[in-house]
């Protein structure tokens, strides 16, 4: 009966990895800008760590928007152990050389599978985008996920490099200089929204700078009463009308209008009088 199962199971994980390979189509959109990422394609990326007497070349075969097509005839041994699984976005292998020895493959990590690949983009800055492609824990006994980082700078085509890798995360970093990484503009969205009743955005903003105006006016006015009465209440312990600061002042303030209206009218019937006046010859 489980013989029977266990194609059916094969069939069934393939079709998964599938329809979840099929969800990324290498297209983005970040802040109004599409990025086309289809002509990219396979690249292989290496770094030689030096571990005397011997070296440790790290090799990285990828590919952002398929499953890699991985050549026996390039490793040293055909073995599928020294291979990635079928299905992986992006494979590690770290060879071990040292003179006068056959080249040995150490570890082979899939970095990023169709089966977890959940493809996450971001923007460094003006000119990058950073792709995130993830792949399972590794080794299988881990909780330590693996992930591909691919920063794409705008610019003149360049070959990838390894920045740096990160052992402890699981997460391989490669800088790469494509022009696919230099955006195509959208054109913002129309503004639908009418402007304020009663003008256009000039005057709105006028509005909004008298409002403020007399805001703060408002505002010192109240602290300057606010303070001079605690200062009177706490240096002459005065109450009621006395807590009023410069109270004398305040209490004149009415007939001082009282007088300055009535200089002003007075001077204006004295003017038209002038003017309007008659003298006999």
């Amino acid at each position: 009966m489980s013989r029977r199962l266990l194609p059916s199971v094969v069939l069934f994980a393939s079709l998964c990895a599938t329809t979840l390979a099929a969800e990324w189509d290498c297209h983005v959109t970040l802040s109004l800008h599409d990025y086309d990422l289809t002509s990219l394609g396979q690249e292989t990326v290496e770094r030689t760590r030096e571990n005397p007497p011997s070296q440790m070349v790290d090799r990285v075969t990828f590919d952002l928007c398929k499953p890699i097509q991985e050549e026996s005839s390039d490793l040293p041994t055909s073995d599928k152990a020294c291979q990635c699984p079928p299905g992986t976005y992006a494979c590690l292998t770290t060879t071990n050389k040292k003179a006068g020895a056959d080249d040995r493959i150490v570890a082979v990590v899939p970095l990023a599978t169709s089966s977890s690949l959940d493809p996450a983009f971001s923007r460094t800055n003006d000119d990058a985008l950073s792709v995130v492609l993830h792949g399972p824990p590794w080794p299988t006994s881990s909780t330590t996920s693996q992930a591909l980082n691919v920063t794409l700078i705008c610019g003149e085509n360049e070959k990838p490099v390894i920045a740096k890798h990160e052992s402890d995360n699981g997460v391989m970093h490669i800088n790469w200089r494509n022009k696919v990484a230099c955006p195509e503009s959208r054109n913002p969205p129309e503004n639908t929204t009418p402007p304020p009743s009663g003008g256009d955005g000039q005057q709105g903003s006028t509005g909004s700078g008298i409002g403020w105006f007399f805001f703060l006016l408002f505002f010192c006015f109240t602290t300057y009463f606010v303070l001079g009465a605690y200062y009177n209440y706490n240096n002459y312990g005065a109450s009621g009308w006395d807590l009023v600061p410069h109270r004398d002042f305040w209490r004149d303030v009415p007939y001082l209008f009282r007088d300055l209206f009535a200089s002003i009218f007075s001077n204006r019937r004295s003017y038209s009088g002038a003017r309007g006046g008659y003298v006999s010859v």
